[in-house]
């Protein structure tokens, strides 16, 4: 009897050292903006990698799709993850539970591409494995060679030590296409250049100041309970008046690169534009994307008519929308011409006079592809609802309003346009390619654009087939009463390379039968729906789609892959 009660109290004490000992393996969360350069223009954080599985296959779209790609609809095993979270399990197990990742943008570099400019964004994604040098190395080599091959199709690698740390690069086989990868420690950095990784390699060595003492980071942070989300995302107030100084060219039908007008753009919109911040977690429709555009309490009292909503839009409407759209968004304010006036004043309340100008230039450009070249005008006789089409089989959108006096609006065009437009009377006629704006009346309404995208309006329109109503989806949305812009965007494509390429990463590629079964499977028609207002902070969007933006970001592997590996 001695001798059980030790051997009972033996083992005792080894299950609670044992216990101890796993308690205190276990890693613990780190900020991982403290890998970040404090000037990255862009941050998104994740920060478990199990969290994302699990909601994941808890969506009803992926639970319907996973069987078609041959993949299990269960990703995780939660026992396995709690294992592998105590170390007591293979590494590249113990890396899933317990990594997290950082992916930061800290640049934009133009180069020429014929008579245009292409901009292609220096990107590092940090990984803190939280686990040791010497049991992920050999495995971290291979993964990022075998990520190197997936994402050029054929890769050359080479290896060496530098700064205290193992370099792994990857040139791909054609083009100037390169990956690298530096392993320090318990940290994997990877980019698509070797200044992404040298500056996060700069901040982990406190050579560069980290994006963890950014106060604003924080209060978005905490304001938008980041804790509790699957992800995170920010880009600062000055970041997002850079980026904007580089996009609002394109808008004006000018090349990037001229450095007086970035200036001009970039000094004004931080006097606007504030911080952006995103979230993502999981909802009963699939992921939420939550982004926030802060901006000055003056400039949100100005917008306030901008963002006013109206009654539901009116069953007619969906007479003209036709039976595949690429995307939609409707604007709900009972005057267009008030809102446009009330978002001009909201600019020119923080800008001087030149800014002023530019910024209005900039809010016309917007409405060029629509025959407007004075907004004012146009927008005072044209009625609500107004809407943004476009078609799944060209890159312009048409804009369709209501026309309470068709003839002052046909005057109007007339007047704006001039020889540019061609205005049909019924959806019968075709547009004549040799002009370049195209406008048709219909029951009530008028659609305007560039002529290619209305004729696909008008082959659309006239398509004999079942159509496809988003007006009970829209009754949905509306249902708070507070939504001012509301956006349909057919998320078909997106949601097909995310299963195409989550079958890819599990190691089985679709066969061209599977590819086939989950075309027809998703064919008709998966929307993401994004609902847009005004809050006290800013303009705030919630996107519900089947898998979020993080699938967008899993996906372009598989694009770019596919788009080198090709004949």
């Amino acid at each position: 009897m001695k001798l059980l009660r030790w051997a009972l109290l033996i083992a005792a004490v080894l299950l609670l050292a044992g216990a101890i000992i796993l308690w205190f393996n276990r890693p613990e969360v780190v900020d991982m903006a403290g890998y970040a350069p404090a000037d990255a223009l862009v941050y998104l954080e994740l920060n478990s990698l199990p969290e994302l599985a699990k909601t994941t296959e808890q969506s009803e779209m992926w639970k319907r799709l996973a069987p078609i790609a041959g993949v299990n609809t269960r990703l995780i095993d939660t026992w396995g993850v709690r294992l592998a979270r105590s170390g007591l399990s293979p590494v590249t197990s113990v890396v899933f539970a317990r990594a997290q990742f950082a992916l930061v943008v800290v640049g934009m570099n133009t180069m020429p591409e014929g008579d245009t400019l292409r901009i292609r964004p220096e990107v590092a994604v940090i990984i803190e494995t939280h686990t040791s040098s010497w049991r992920i190395k050999g495995e971290a080599v291979s993964a990022i060679k075998h990520l190197a091959d997936y994402a050029y199709g054929q890769s050359n690698c080479g290896e060496r030590s530098l700064f205290n740390a193992h370099f792994v690069e990857c040139s791909a086989a054609v083009g100037d296409r390169k990956l690298v990868a530096a392993i320090d420690g318990t940290v994997v950095i990877i980019g698509n250049g070797p200044a992404a990784v040298q500056h996060c390699l700069e901040v982990r060595r406190g050579m560069r100041p980290s994006l963890r003492n950014d106060a604003n980071m924080q209060r978005l942070r905490e304001s938008m309970q980041s804790r509790s989300a699957l992800s995170f995302g920010y880009i600062s107030s000055s970041n997002a008046a850079k980026i904007f100084s580089w996009a609002a060219p394109l808008l004006m039908g000018k090349a990037p690169g001229d450095p007086q007008l970035e200036q001009l753009l970039s000094t004004s919109a931080s006097r606007i534009v504030g911080a952006i911040a995103w979230t993502s977690r999981g909802s009963s429709a699939g992921i939420e994307d939550h982004y926030l555009f802060s901006l000055e309490p003056e400039v949100i009292e100005r917008l306030k008519p901008t963002f006013a909503p109206t009654a539901p839009v009116p069953g007619d409407f969906w007479r003209m929308i036709p039976p595949e759209v690429q995307s939609l968004t409707i604007y709900h304010q009972n005057s267009p011409l008030n809102a446009w006036t009330a978002l001009n004043s909201a600019v020119a309340f923080k800008l001087d006079a030149v800014s002023a100008v530019v910024f209005a230039a900039v809010l016309r450009s917007a409405l060029g592809s629509y025959a407007i070249t004075n907004p004012p005008e146009m927008l005072s006789v044209l009625g609500s609802p107004l809407a943004t089409m476009r078609s799944p089989d060209n890159e312009s959108s048409i804009l369709i309003a209501r026309a309470p006096d068709p003839a002052l609006v046909r005057q109007t065009l007339n007047k704006q346009a001039g020889q540019q437009i061609q205005i049909l009377d019924d959806r019968l006629t075709d547009a004549d390619p040799k002009r370049e704006f195209t406008a048709v009346f219909h029951q009530g309404f008028v659609v305007i654009g560039k002529t290619s995208a209305v004729q696909s309006w008008l082959d659309l329109m006239r398509e004999v087939k079942y159509r496809r109503s988003l007006s009970g989806d829209f009754e949905k949305l509306q249902s708070n009463g507070n939504v001012a812009i509301t956006t349909f965007s057919d998320d078909v494509n997106r949601v097909n390379s995310f299963i195409v390429t989550a079958a890819a990463i599990k190691g089985a590629p679709l066969s061209s039968q599977q590819k086939e079964k989950l075309k027809t499977e998703i064919e008709n028609g998966i929307f993401s729906t994004t609902e847009t207002t005004l809050s006290s902070n800013g303009i705030e969007r919630k996107t519900i789609s089947a898998f979020g933006q993080l699938s967008t970001l899993v996906s372009l592997a598989q694009a770019d892959s596919a788009s080198t590996s090709g004949p």
